[in-house]
């Protein structure tokens, strides 16, 4: 190869390299959006109404939510890896944050519906899972009962334009075994109800329909501008059709979006207090979370021997809680067939002296 051929390789190279830096910053988008909830009453009167600001965070890389509570502030961001969760009160020197594996918030409407229109294209479309973002994934077999019809925008990072949760009996069969429904982080009285829970909703019933009514471009992202969520309540049929009532109205409404030419060091939210961390990245169908204090910054490598010893000492506390359950369980058998067997015994016991 000539020296002119080599410096030519060289410059492209460069060239190539300084493109590549340029797209990534470019990536790095801040915007600022505001959520506007209303629930309503079966009469169809408003039942409740609230708006929340928020400023999201983007980039190839991860995201970040941040939610202006009342109160104070919840930051929710992720690695591509884990959901990291963090929430600081105005009046409190003590923080809560929390960490779930997998790239979804997997909370209400405040975290799933931001998530969904601004967030979910950092996901491969093969890991996307749209849950209905009025539902609890993590509680409620409902959220794992739907077909889920979406159409995308055609323009890079080709987030959802509009999505349709339409019920499904033959999938609500399953529903309570779902890998998202983590039971040793539900109460009692719900594991008995997932016993005996069942689909209320007919096949077909489109209970909820996720629209976008306008993008903008935002660099090289095409964003949504305005979002609306109509959740529907199943009322009956009609002429063959489904009839239904409006049970909640959501939107969102961009007022700013800018791109920042300085790169994110961490998508996750910064501790800077005193702060308890409840971690389930380990098994969470089977185990219970890693609990601990930090004022600086977040155990992320599982591996290490803190996190390890952690976790080990929630399964004992696991183990030990599943002990005394079973044996309050076998304490309680025995009390019913105490008091029970006496008066059996009165009523059979004469049928074999006659």
């Amino acid at each position: 190869m000539s020296n002119t051929s080599k410096y030519c390789v060289v410059a492209l190279v460069i060239c190539l390299s300084l493109l590549q830096t340029t797209f990534l910053r470019a990536e790095l988008i801040i915007l600022d959006s505001k959520l506007s909830a209303v629930s309503f009453a079966q009469d169809g009167s408003i039942f409740a109404s609230h708006e929340l600001p928020l400023q999201i965070t983007i980039s190839q890389d991860g995201w970040k939510i941040k939610q202006f509570l009342g109160n104070g502030i919840r930051e929710i961001g992720c690695d591509k890896q884990n959901v990291f969760s963090l929430i600081t009160e105005n009046a409190s020197n003590v923080s809560f944050g929390s960490v779930i594996p997998g790239v979804n918030p997997l909370g209400g409407y405040m975290e799933q519906l931001p998530w969904l229109a601004y967030c979910s294209a950092t996901v491969r479309k093969e890991e996307q899972t749209f849950f209905p973002p009025w539902l609890f994934p993590g509680s409620d077999p409902e959220a794992h009962s739907f077909n889920v019809q979406a159409e995308f925008s055609t323009k890079s990072p080709f987030l959802p334009k509009s999505i349709q949760w339409v019920a499904d009996k033959e999938k609500s069969i399953s529903a309570t075994k779902s890998p998202y429904i983590w039971k040793n982080y539900i109460g009692k009285d719900r594991l008995r109800e997932l016993k005996q829970w069942e689909l209320r909703l007919p096949d077909g019933f489109v209970s909820g329909v996720y629209t976008v009514s306008q993008f903008i471009d935002v660099g090289q992202w095409e964003i949504p501008e305005a979002v609306n969520l109509e959740v529907r309540a199943y009322t009956g049929e009609q002429n063959g059709k489904h009839t239904w009532k409006v049970a909640g109205s959501y939107k969102l409404e961009l007022s700013h979006a800018k791109i920042v030419d300085d790169e994110l060091d961490s998508f996750l939210p910064k501790i800077s207090s005193l702060t308890h961390v409840s971690d389930a990245r380990i098994n969470p169908q089977d185990s219970w979370p890693v609990k601990y204090t930090t004022e600086d910054s977040w155990i992320l490598d599982t591996s290490d021997p803190r996190y390890l010893e952690l976790f080990q000492k929630a399964q004992s506390e696991l183990n030990h809680k599943n002990f005394i359950d079973r044996l309050n369980q076998v304490m309680q058998s025995a009390m019913v067939y105490t008091v029970t067997f006496p008066s059996i015994n009165s009523i059979i016991k004469p049928m074999f002296l006659k």
